[in-house]
């Protein structure tokens, strides 16, 4: 690890995340100790004089924390590492995104089903045995009948040219196991587990934006989704016309993200944006 300077700016630690917030932890037993991350992972051990990179085997730091024994935790793109011994030693103990979609075996083993990047995942409380995983971008949906061992495509009719957040969310109706919904730029519906999909609304996300999250009430009438553009839209005629709700999602440098409606009210919905939320009722 080589020395990186002292009061050096976010960019030259390699801590900026763009659409991401920096992240922070101090250690809990020695007060000049301190973790930072961002696309890199970078520690002080005197205070802030000085900085040493310590990225483990994959940059895009997620999450950051201490387990009981001052271990640090560090989650990033290819999974969970653990550094016990305050110094350059890494085991790995776990693996999503860019190592693709993985299935539980047994209480100890995980086994990787798919390629990468892997993004959302579902299955029916009225039908386990049927999963739906996907990979990034438009119409890379895939859906297994034997419950994740084998997998086949399940994504016909999607335009592959659709703009697609960077891992396009699609979503289960709570009352029909046969019925999903996928977001690119517009909505997509399959009546039919994925044999095929139309495009049942017309543009949501305009300005170059795309549908990053949606959330369904119970008999799927009432849809909320969220936009790479900072915006909430609408619709309660089940994703055939939407209308924009909320717009200029204030955040430090973090797009709004994840949405979810009330049960016992479709109208009711919360939305989670970095350091604060979003009640819309009504």
């Amino acid at each position: 690890m080589g020395t990186i300077g002292h009061r050096a700016g976010p960019v030259a630690l390699g801590l900026d995340r763009g659409a991401l917030r920096p992240l922070r932890r101090c250690h809990p037993d020695d007060v000049d100790t301190a973790y930072f991350g961002g696309v890199q992972l970078v520690r002080t051990t005197d205070g802030g004089r000085k900085f040493s990179r310590m990225t483990p085997s994959h940059p895009d730091i997620q999450r950051l924390a201490f387990d009981a024994g001052g271990g640090l935790i560090v989650a990033e793109d290819s999974g969970v590492h653990v550094i016990s011994d305050n110094g350059d030693s890494w085991s790995m103990v776990g693996g999503l995104q860019d190592n693709g979609p993985v299935l539980r075996v047994d209480d100890q083993v995980w086994e990787m089903v798919m390629g990468a990047d892997g993004g959302c995942n579902a299955s029916h409380p009225a039908t386990p045995n049927v999963v739906f995983s996907e990979i990034y971008n438009a119409g890379n949906i895939y859906r297994s009948d034997d419950g994740g061992i084998n997998f086949s495509n399940a994504g016909t009719g999607i335009a592959p040219g659709d703009r697609t957040s960077f891992l396009p969310p699609f979503a289960y109706h709570l009352g029909d196991p046969d019925v999903l919904f996928h977001g690119t730029h517009r909505m997509w519906k399959t009546n039919n587990r994925g044999g095929d999909w139309e495009a049942i609304s017309a543009e949501v996300a305009g300005n170059g934006t795309a549908i990053r999250s949606i959330a369904l009430g119970n008999d799927a009438l009432y849809q909320y989704v969220t936009t790479t553009g900072d915006e909430v839209h609408v619709s309660s005629d089940g994703g055939v016309t939407f209308r924009k709700s909320l717009e200029g999602i204030h955040g430090p440098r973090t797009p709004s993200k994840q949405i979810r409606v009330a049960p016992w009210a479709p109208k009711t919905a919360f939305l989670g944006v970095c350091l604060s939320w979003w009640i819309r009722s009504k």
